[in-house]
């Protein structure tokens, strides 16, 4: 039987369910005092535990591996709510690591959301059996962005102007730290496209069609991770 996955700070021997949790299994799921659940803190460990009350003891630990070996990052540039969390979403499913947004020169969708993101990253790693949580970091400026993205090696930026430049899924070589620099919907400018590949990034086409800020954060990620064997 499928196990009910919640995320909830463990000490004690004890998963420390919310209020909102409880809710969740005592109401909707209809469990009750001995049933079994997996429990998970986000950093790395998972148990099967028996709800007890408003908390669950933990019974053994699950051995099962989850984790890629391969941390991505991807530096999103704000776009819109539904689109951004969109990305935070199926790039948890997908196996990313670690979300910065950041502003460029074309965001029109400006917002710093980190409760609503959080709360996002962790019900996507609930429902997909990841057992660490995404970092979402604070949202940066594009520099910020583009000098942390570089910081640990070259990261790739797919730009709707290199069409005619090389393909992520040729030039992609495995690395066990990637950085994925995406823009928002207007795309990057050639300013900061310039920029950017002047402080160490790769401008790399994922195709010739033009596709949505979301869409091709979740398209270059999937050819990352396949590249590097986690999908």
């Amino acid at each position: 039987m499928t196990l009910h996955r919640f995320y909830a700070p463990i000490s004690g021997g004890q998963a420390h369910l919310s209020q909102a949790q409880v809710h969740q299994i005592r109401s909707v799921l209809r469990l009750d005092d001995g049933d079994r659940i997996a429990a998970f803190d986000g950093s790395g460990g998972e148990w099967l535990a028996q709800i007890q009350g408003s908390d669950a003891a933990l019974l053994e630990r699950l051995s099962t591996v989850v984790e890629p070996a391969t941390h991505l990052t991807i530096y999103q540039a704000l776009i819109r709510s539904r689109r951004f969390e969109q990305v935070l979403q199926k790039g948890t499913e997908l196996g990313v690591c670690r979300f910065v947004p950041f502003v460029s020169e074309r965001t029109v969708a400006a917002g710093d959301h980190p409760d609503r993101w959080r709360a996002i990253v962790i019900e996507a790693a609930e429902q997909c059996g990841r057992r660490i949580v995404p970092e979402v970091s604070p949202v940066l400026s594009f520099d910020d962005a583009v000098a942390d993205a570089t910081r640990e090696g070259m990261p790739y930026m797919p730009w709707e102007e290199a069409t005619d430049g090389p393909r992520l899924s040729v030039v992609h070589r495995p690395a066990k730290r990637m950085g994925l620099i995406v823009g928002p919907e207007g795309g990057f400018s050639e300013v900061e496209a310039y920029q950017a590949r002047q402080r160490g990034a790769m401008h790399v086409s994922l195709g010739p069609r033009i596709l949505r800020a979301d869409t091709a954060a979740i398209a270059a990620a999937t050819i990352l991770l396949h590249r590097n064997g986690e999908l």
